[in-house]
């Protein structure tokens, strides 16, 4: 009896718009002939993974997140603004929370309420770009994560509606207001888990492949007062917890969009190439896993 291919998987980590390099990875490796056989996604990436597990085909979900994306003035992918206008009405929710982040403002906001913003702003992406389906129907097998923060646990969801499951993941801490789904709250998983290694893995994948789009943790000589202390344990600690996690997997990738703003979503096909020329650089090494 021949010996079939073992079947690869995909983690595709959380980073806001750096997660669209995801888009690029899948369509190098379906033009590449490797198929992508089970997918999970964290955060952001929980949208690209829901995309293709109801759907496995990298072109057209270019071309949708392309047209969603770079016509959307919410996120700021649509004709932009003079930059006179900046600190107007019409700031995007990305601008006015870098300006939350070079100003006192965030430290005043969170001490009275529990976000930055009142609204998620990714959830329009999920109404246009997601079915209204359960994840059990998708085309290959799926699941996306989130913090469950009413039990303190981290959720993987293999089961339940895709839109509520990525709503509940994006629910990035603090920037916006925890997803609250048939009583419980949820948050994004990234402090947690990032790159969904073993959850892919639990899927049923053989060799599973990571794209980790992370922030690097910077070298700190100070800390002027407690906000310093607290922030760099809690960062410290996410990394550690993530950094074990990705260990797992058979393959890491890391496109070359860390220096992307996560709420940056001018330039979509640039990101989606990132991604692409970073994947077209293992294809071989996954082509020989694989047999």
């Amino acid at each position: 009896m021949a010996n079939k291919n073992k079947k690869l998987g995909l983690a595709l980590g959380g980073g806001g718009s750096r997660a669209l390099c995801h888009i690029g990875v899948m369509c190098a490796l379906e033009e590449a002939g490797i198929e992508i056989s089970m997918i999970s996604g964290s955060s952001l990436g929980g949208l690209f993974a829901g995309m293709y597990g109801f759907n496995p085909d990298a072109k057209k979900i270019k071309t949708e997140a392309c047209d969603f994306f770079a016509n959307s003035k919410l996120f700021g992918g649509a004709k932009k603004q003079d930059k006179s206008d900046g600190l107007r009405g019409g700031m995007t929710v990305w601008g006015r929370i870098r300006k939350y982040l070079k100003t006192a403002s965030l430290l005043n906001i969170v001490s009275v309420r529990n976000s930055l913003l009142k609204n998620n702003p990714t959830k329009k992406a999920v109404d246009v770009l997601l079915p209204d389906k359960d994840i059990k129907e998708s085309t290959i097998p799926l699941s996306c994560n989130a913090i469950d923060m009413t039990n303190g646990r981290i959720k993987i969801f293999k089961e339940g509606n895709i839109r509520e499951a990525v709503n509940a993941g994006t629910a990035v801490g603090i920037v916006f207001p925890p997803y609250l789904w048939n009583g419980i709250h949820y948050t994004d998983a990234a402090p947690i888990s990032s790159v969904p290694t073993n959850a892919v893995r639990e899927l049923g994948a053989d060799v599973v492949l990571a794209i980790d789009i992370r922030t690097s943790v910077p070298k700190m000589t100070a800390f002027h007062n407690g906000f310093d202390v607290i922030s760099r344990i809690e960062m410290t600690s996410s990394k550690i917890l993530n950094d074990q996690e990705i260990a797992s997997a058979d393959f890491v990738l890391t496109p070359d969009v860390l220096d992307i703003f996560w709420g940056d979503f001018s330039d979509v096909e640039k990101i989606i190439n990132l991604g692409k020329t970073a994947a077209k650089k293992i294809i071989p090494e996954i082509k020989e896993r694989l047999k």
